[in-house]
């Protein structure tokens, strides 16, 4: 008895020979089965790649022809790619998986699937559609071929013309720009909504992530505006989108949210994550935390480019722009713009955190203590406190993340004007970590006003403050203003438990000065400061003590540049009478005016 079994692509051939007997007589007969069945496999071979070029990008397209379980990887070359042979030694620029095409962040937003638009108002990509971007990296001419891999097992095989282009792109190096998508009227505003293609590849150097590219929504309210107006960056709060309250502006300004969101639905912290993070697979209790690698900061640098485009497309002011965020959003609005300083004139940065690395918050339910949710993510982002992870910014994971320390490193830095506020109850981003960050905040003259009370993170109880006490907008990225520091008049936050120390409070939140009144010059400094009165969100009045002392350090100078060796005098009036003076050897770094009396007139 013989078995032959013969394979066809897509179809399957059994043959099978028998040898029959009869009672009656012996015969010998053949007999032959033909089994006929339609194979389940797909080709693994993508058809129909197509390449368009756009400010520094590339966008290539295909037909992924495959089940949902596969990823695609993209390879650049400056030759034609003609053969699997030649992958090897070709420019790896990452992979996606079977929904690459899918819009994660409007969809998200939306509650329905929504698939990506490459081309302005165009026509969003089809389900059956494959989506790459690549951003160039320098001036030539470049060809591309996309593989597929099916259970870590990856097709090699290339087919000119079909999952190779057989025209080279002609790139040049350019900075990218958001696609716009459309515009939808959101309770009567026209919104302008585009996307933002973040490459994980760093330029000449390694990806980021395996994953090789990230889309991002963006949304903006131009408020009519047609002359440079002032810019608020807003970043989220968790649970809502890029599009929550766009349509929602103060005064002139221009509005732009941002999303941080991830395809599997998780976000990047508004800063980044390890690179063999998986951006498509939600993380699991049972995942380990990375021990080694490197973590990038993808987002921060994407929202650091998206900003740079706004500046250059939109009406705003540069010395205008202003970051706004609560609760995860205020992750966002505290670290950027203490990473990039030079770009922002005031942030408010409500009820966040301020040293992701802090462990022991006294609240054992507070979610950054070990075990509890944020914790756990965070650990599955970037790996733990304990291994604290070498950044691609040159610093452990843990210092660059922690504000004391990014002012204490940095402390002659010139930072916007930060307004923070913050609940001694808040279990979800705790209350201990604040006070060393009051005290860090003195010892390194960081200019701006830092409230807090006993409120629980939504502030449904124990709320005294609302915004009343700050004015976002009065603040100019180019005029200098007075940080106060070491306040007599301040409240105790307490030790860092939440029953300690005063209820509600500030640090420099009585202290003012009047914009109109600096003189800014390259011979002097001059500004008239006082104490005032604070509101509480119920309406009633905190009157200012008639007088306190505070040092005074001037910040962000435009024209008053001493330099080593010279020697600085300084002399307080009151009512036109000289109350004090003295002389500060200055050997450059920060000019701090110690104890000075401030006078509620």
């Amino acid at each position: 008895m013989l078995f032959y079994q013969l394979l066809l692509p897509g179809f399957i051939f059994f043959v099978r020979q028998l040898w029959c007997s009869s009672i009656l007589k012996r015969v010998s007969c053949t007999v032959i089965f033909i089994i006929l069945a339609l194979s389940v496999t797909y080709s693994t071979t993508v058809t129909g790649l197509t390449a368009s070029f756009k400010f520094g990008q590339v966008f290539l397209t295909w037909n992924k022809n495959t089940s949902g379980s596969a990823f695609f990887l993209v390879y650049r070359s400056t030759s034609p790619i003609t053969s699997g042979t030649q992958l090897s030694s070709c420019e790896y620029l990452g992979y996606v998986n079977d929904s690459s095409s899918v819009d994660h962040n409007i969809s998200k937003a939306d509650k329905i699937l929504r698939y990506i638009v490459i081309d302005s108002a165009g026509v969003p990509l089809q389900s059956s559609k494959g989506l790459f971007v690549a951003t160039t990296e320098d001036n030539g001419t470049y060809y591309y071929a996309v593989t597929v891999s099916i259970s870590n097992v990856e097709d090699k095989t290339i087919i000119a013309g079909s999952n190779s282009l057989q025209t080279a792109i002609i790139e040049t190096v350019h900075a990218p720009r958001a696609v716009f998508r459309e515009i939808r009227i959101i309770n009567g505003k026209s919104i302008e909504i585009y996307t933002w293609f973040q490459s994980m590849k760093v330029p000449h150097g390694p990806l980021m992530n395996k994953i090789g590219f990230l889309a991002y929504g963006i949304s903006v309210n131009r408020n009519n505006a047609t002359l440079l107006k002032p810019l608020r960056y807003r970043f989220h709060p968790g649970g809502q989108t890029f599009l929550s309250n766009i349509d929602n502006t103060n005064s002139d300004e221009v509005l732009i949210n941002v999303e941080d969101y991830l395809p599997h639905d998780k976000d990047a912290g508004w800063w980044g994550t390890n690179g063999n993070y998986n951006f498509y697979k939600p993380p699991l209790d049972s995942d380990i935390p990375p021990a080694t690698g490197i973590n990038y900061n993808f987002s921060d640098d994407r929202l650091l480019k998206t900003l740079n485009w706004i500046l250059s497309k939109f009406p705003v002011d540069s010395n205008r722009v202003y970051i706004d965020g609560s609760s995860f959003g205020a992750v966002g609005a505290f670290f950027f713009p203490l990473h990039h300083p030079e770009k922002i004139a005031a942030a408010k940065v409500s009820v966040g955190i301020f040293n992701l690395g802090f462990l022991n918050d006294y609240n054992p339910k507070c979610t950054f203590n070990p075990g509890e949710k944020n914790r756990v993510d965070g650990d599955l982002r970037l790996g733990t406190v304990a291994s604290n992870l070498p950044t691609n910014v040159g610093f452990p994971t843990y210092s660059v993340l922690n504000g004391s320390w990014w002012f204490h490193q940095f402390n002659t830095t010139d930072f916007p004007v930060f307004y923070t506020i913050s609940g001694k109850q808040d279990e979800l981003m705790g209350w201990t970590e604040k006070v060393a960050f009051y005290d860090s905040v003195n010892a390194n003259r960081i200019g701006g006003y830092f409230f807090w009370d006993n409120r629980d993170h939504g502030g449904t109880i124990g709320k005294t403050w609302d915004d009343s006490n700050f004015s976002l907008y009065r603040y100019r990225k180019n005029r200098s203003f007075p940080a106060f520091s070491y306040c007599s008049v301040n409240e105790n936050p307490g030790n860092g438990n939440g029953t300690d120390g005063a209820l509600f409070g500030s640090i420099n939140g009585c202290l003012d000065w009047n914009d109109n009144s600096i003189i800014d010059e390259s011979s002097q400094w001059n500004i008239k400061i006082f104490t005032r009165n604070l509101k509480k969100y119920t309406g009633e009045i905190i009157l200012a003590p008639d007088s306190c002392s505070a040092d005074v350090t001037p910040r962000r100078l435009q024209q008053f540049q001493p330099q080593a060796g010279n020697t600085l005098s300084w002399k307080l009036y009151h009512k036109n009478q000289l109350v004090q003076s003295g002389t500060i050897p200055y050997s450059e770094g920060l000019i701090v005016i110690p104890q000075v009396k401030i006078y509620k007139d």
